[in-house]
């Protein structure tokens, strides 16, 4: 007798058909599954909690399993415990050099603070060590280039078997950075932040007037075959004339356009959004589920875009394992409220969030709602 207890994701949602299927877009594990009707029954039939005896007499046991190997179906006694992280990014430092207009850091800088190295060491082996993680990022809004400790701390990671994703202003390259990121290989890409080529438009939307140094950086970056992305932030318009622009100049580089957002409300220019979401539950947020963002002291952040750290869900120095971390109280709370499993406080960032409120089309999609 099977009497384990299963629950339909809150992570799953139905986004259309392919004949005579179903299509299931998965946000936990970020796949699509093409699925047949009675597939899509069983899930709603599970949504009610249900023992997989129970599914296996009315649905058979080859769906049952099916959709427990694609995690469709996770145990309801751990149902909040699941994340599929990949991704982290530790604040070493919280100065900035420029004064994009775009970040919240131009207008309200963080008091100068560079990580503590034994904080480093130790969130950088429990990173290592979680064995699920594969990228590593060293800044949250600061340049981490100004980081006193940077080379101390490239030599840890290299030790490790982590890949480096190092975003970058450029404008602080020198020899000595560029010999360290050598020793990587494949594993260092460095991820430049160069929102327009025209020297009048980078200026003012960085508060920069050096294009021309940052440009030489990437020139050398090249001849040094070291691994180079660009970010183009920017409206749709200007996003779209810049990547063009810059597509041009460096046809070998992969360029990551990025809309330009308000952080949810921190940025409060001309790039304010006036967000304000209302409904009590919220619409799913895949940061929670693939992104670890720990700041300087320890704490994990909501997100990237929490740039008050408003939210700490925890502090990592609290546990001797991320896996623990992971599943602590506070951690689980977060999901259940991201993913509407729970009303969300009046005063969460997420309110404010353009990408939840793009999320909220789709949540009618959600295959499951109200999970607790």
């Amino acid at each position: 007798m099977h009497s384990t207890v299963y629950a339909t994701s809150p992570y799953i949602y139905n986004i259309g058909k392919a004949g005579v299927s179903n299509v299931i877009f998965d946000c936990l594990m970020q796949n699509e599954h093409k699925v047949s009707y009675d597939y899509t029954k069983m899930l709603k039939f599970a949504c009610a909690n249900r023992s997989y005896d129970e599914m296996a007499v009315q649905y058979g046991s080859e769906l049952v399993n099916t959709a427990i190997l694609y995690k469709h179906l996770l145990k309801h006694s751990i149902l909040w415990e699941y994340s599929n992280i990949t991704q982290a990014s530790i604040e070493i430092n919280t100065q900035c050099n420029w004064k994009c207009r775009f970040c919240p850091n131009h207008a309200s800088p963080y008091a100068k603070k560079h990580m503590d190295d034994s904080l480093f060491e130790d969130i950088l082996r429990k990173i290592d060590s979680y064995g699920r993680i594969k990228n590593l990022s060293l800044n949250f809004y600061g340049e981490p280039l100004i980081d006193s400790y940077l080379h101390e701390r490239l030599e840890r990671i290299l030790d490790t078997r982590l890949n480096l994703l190092l975003f970058t202003n450029g404008s602080l390259i020198d020899g000595k950075f560029i010999n360290a990121i050598k020793r990587f290989g494949s594993r260092a890409t460095i991820c430049l932040n160069i929102p327009s080529i025209d020297t009048e438009e980078f200026t003012i939307l960085t508060g920069y007037n050096r294009l021309d140094k940052v440009l030489n950086n990437l020139e050398i970056l090249l001849q040094n075959e070291i691994n180079v992305k660009i970010a183009v932030n920017g409206d749709k318009d200007s996003r779209k004339k810049n990547i063009s622009t810059i597509n041009n100049r460096f046809p070998s580089i992969t360029i990551m356009g990025f809309d330009t957002v308000d952080r949810a409300g921190a940025v409060t220019n001309e790039f304010f959004q006036n967000i304000s979401i209302k409904e009590n539950r919220l619409f799913g947020c895949q940061s929670i589920l693939h992104d670890l963002q720990i700041d300087i002291d320890g704490n994990v952040i909501l997100c990237c875009h929490d740039f008050h750290k408003k939210h700490k869900l925890d502090n990592i120095q609290n546990y001797d394992s991320i896996d623990k971390l992971l599943k602590s109280k506070n951690v689980k709370l977060y999901r259940k409220i991201l993913y509407g499993s729970e009303d969300a406080p009046a005063d969460i960032i997420c309110r404010k969030c353009s990408i939840m409120k793009s999320n909220k089309p789709f949540s009618v999609s959600m295959i499951s709602r109200n999970i607790r």
